[in-house]
């Protein structure tokens, strides 16, 4: 490698601003998340290996507080303490070690001033969303399937009303106003927005931009747990979309949500069968392109369909056409392998689900299946053996385990037990280096579970 691409890595290594300033932006530049990370990664240096930080406006105002104020200690020492060169190349190194303390110290100062901001922004948006009068707004929340949701709700009522969805993955308060700000049409007849919440009060937030006419709950699960620490808690901040949605909202549940929600008037909602849908009873050809997860998302999306008046036969043809959005237990192919895509789902309950779509897809296929996974993130305290489980119903369904070494695989491979039945791989470059080796592609269906960021390895 030429000396020059060393530069930026060399300039790392000494002075690590952007490598902590990464684990700043992976928790939502929250600080109390950000010192849970100090520890291990307190002496660690360049570890953006999946991932790289993004100089966002927020991200270099906290990196030139950050330099300023590690700057401005050192020469205060250097000056207030007039020590020797020895004692100022100790002092140096000291501050140098102290650099991840400087990167919070930042973030802390700059937070009121971002969240005053923050304000600015959300009020602008929600006064640009009361400015559309006859503007319905349909919001999903949920543990999971949010995303696959709204997808199949836009492509059900498209061609009905001109529908707009806040795409891909916007689902924060920030993210949801920015884009109102940005992209909301003064023709829109209806908003299709997902709400995700990490902390109590965020989905409640949203709400204030875009209340919603129709609220979804897809179901209570277990990702976010680590942040909530318990089920009931995680309930109460996911039913934030029912509460503030407007007083005449249409609440949509299944019946197993609604047994863990805690709200008044439970008679309003309306509960979701776990079943394939009543339209789709004659048409098995539909229900067969999707696994039983998928099907409850497609529920959901037809019962929003029917409550705007869409015709049954313009959702059926609507449902032939349908695709699941990338990375959702989505059939692809993946170098040279066919593949269940499912590395954007990071619970133990879609884990789960992607395993038995993937299992019952290989045997179609007549293919042994192969499971790239790196284990489950974010796990509750009740939830702490939920890697280990993952890793016993792996030997139970896959015919092999490619397993990453994150900080998880100890805990798979409790569970696996067989040596026979995983093989171990630094990462998944390791493992796309040699698994056609190993694992003829057209021998083997791949199911590809999230690789995890640099946090976890």
């Amino acid at each position: 490698m030429e000396p020059s691409k060393n530069l930026p890595t060399v300039f790392n290594s000494i002075l690590p601003f952007s490598d902590f300033l990464y684990i700043l932006q992976q928790e939502e530049y929250s600080s109390q998340r950000y010192w849970k990370w100090l520890g291990g990664f307190f002496f660690r240096r360049n570890f953006q290996i999946r991932g790289r930080l993004l100089y966002t406006t927020r991200t270099r105002i906290i990196f030139f507080f950050a330099i300023l104020f590690w700057l401005v200690a050192l020469s205060s020492l250097l000056i207030l303490l007039n020590a020797n060169l020895l004692l100022d190349f100790l002092l140096t190194i000291l501050l140098v070690i102290a650099i991840p303390f400087f990167v919070l110290i930042a973030n802390i100062v700059s937070t009121p001033f971002f969240a005053i901001a923050k304000q600015r922004v959300i009020k602008n948006s929600a006064d640009r969303v009361n400015k559309h009068n006859a503007l319905k707004i349909i919001a999903v929340a949920g543990s999971f399937g949010k995303t696959t949701t709204k997808n199949f709700i836009y492509e059900l009522i498209r061609y009905n009303y001109k529908t707009q969805l806040i795409p891909e993955n916007i689902n924060t308060t920030l993210g949801i106003a920015y884009w109102v700000n940005q992209y909301l049409s003064s023709g829109t007849q209806v908003l299709i927005v997902e709400m995700d919440t990490y902390k109590s009060g965020e989905i409640a937030a949203s709400c204030t931009i875009t209340p919603p006419d129709i609220a979804i709950i897809t179901n209570i699960g277990d990702q976010h747990l680590e942040r909530f620490r318990t089920k009931e808690r995680l309930a109460q901040g996911l039913s934030e979309v029912f509460t503030y949605a407007k007083p005449s909202a249409q609440l949509l549940c299944n019946p197993d949500t609604a047994k863990q929600l805690s709200i008044g008037n439970k008679q309003k909602l309306i509960l979701i069968d776990a079943n394939a849908p009543t339209a789709l009873a004659s048409h098995p050809d539909i229900i067969a392109r999707f696994s039983a997860s998928n099907i409850i998302n497609l529920a959901f999306a037809i019962k929003t369909a029917e409550l705007l008046g869409v015709s049954e036969e313009f959702i059926i043809d609507a449902c032939k056409k349908l695709e699941l959005p990338d990375r959702r237990q989505k059939m692809t192919m993946f170098h040279g392998y066919e593949c269940v895509d499912d590395s954007y789902n990071i619970s133990f309950t879609t884990a789960q689900a992607g395993i038995a779509f993937a299992r019952s897809t290989a045997n179609e296929r007549k293919k042994k299946l192969l499971v790239v996974t790196a284990g489950i993130p974010e796990l509750g305290p009740h939830d702490r053996d939920k890697n280990e489980m993952l890793g016993k119903i792996l030997a139970s369904k896959a015919d092999c385990v490619a397993l990453l070494k994150s900080i998880f695989y100890k805990q798979i491979e409790r569970g696996i037990f067989d040596p026979k039945k995983y093989i171990l791989f630094k990462d998944l470059d390791q493992f796309l280096k040699k698994s056609k080796e190993r694992f003829p592609t057209e021998e083997w269906l791949l199911l590809l579970q999230p690789e995890l960021t640099d946090l976890y390895y």
